[in-house]
Formats: structure tokens, C-alpha cells, sequence
């Protein structure tokens, strides 16, 4: 249903979805019509019912490569929703720059240094 619903992006300019900062996205179905199980969809045919800033009110025929119809949806309801917009990458990446730091304020001065003994056994 997803990619299916994609085609309701073709509504967009119209609805003015951009300028308004907002898309539409499927968040409730009336019904759904399986006609053929384990059917590939290929395409969709989409009438729309109703189209205004708010929502969209469609139904979707769902079709295979063959052009045969797999499924029915009807009652598709999209309603908008607002989109963030990108900031300023400096506004929003995080850097991470290293420093180095005197021990006294952990508690810790000098080099930390681990012994560990060596063995010189042959590898079988």
C-alpha cells in the first residue's frame, strides 16, 4: 500500500503541499478487497474522491504487470503532516574535536602503563 500511495504525490502542486510545508501521508483504509494472494503489484489506479489542505480521500486499484487487478482499497485517508525542514548543517552536525586534559582534573597524572608477558612458544 505504501509505494502505492506514493501516486497521491502527483496532488501536491495542486494542494500547494510545499509551500505549506506539510505531505500527505495514508493513515486509514475502509476496506481492502485481496482478489489474488501472493500477486506482485505493479501499478495502482488512484480516484480520488476528495482533495483539500487537510486530507485526501481516495481508492486504489491494485494491479499486476499483466494489467490484471490483485486488490481493491477503498476509502484510502491521507492526512497531512508537517515536515521538518533541514537546518543549517552547522546547526546540526556534532564534531568531536580531541584535547588534552591535565590528569589532575580526574585524579590521574603520568602515563598509564599495563605489563603484559610475552611468551615466545612456537604456533603449531
Amino acid at each position: 500500500m505504501d509505494c502505492c500511495a506514493q501516486g497521491i504525490v502527483a496532488l501536491f502542486p495542486q494542494l500547494k503541499a510545499e509551500e505549506r510545508g506539510v505531505a500527505y501521508v495514508p493513515v486509514r483504509v475502509d476496506e481492502i478487497i485481496p482478489l489474488v494472494f501472493n500477486a506482485i503489484p505493479h501499478r495502482a489506479l488512484i480516484t480520488v474522491r476528495s482533495a483539500n489542505e487537510r486530507s485526501i480521500y481516495a481508492d486504489f486499484t491494485i494491479l499486476d504487470a499483466d494489467a490484471n487487478m490483485i486488490a481493491i482499497l477503498r476509502g484510502v485517508r491521507c492526512q497531512t503532516a508537517p515536515l521538518r525542514r533541514p537546518l543549517q548543517l552547522e546547526a546540526s552536525a556534532l564534531l568531536e574535536i580531541p584535547s588534552l586534559h591535565p590528569g589532575a582534573l580526574i585524579g590521574e597524572v603520568g602515563v598509564a602503563a599495563v605489563s603484559i608477558p610475552f611468551s615466545r612458544r612456537p604456533i603449531h
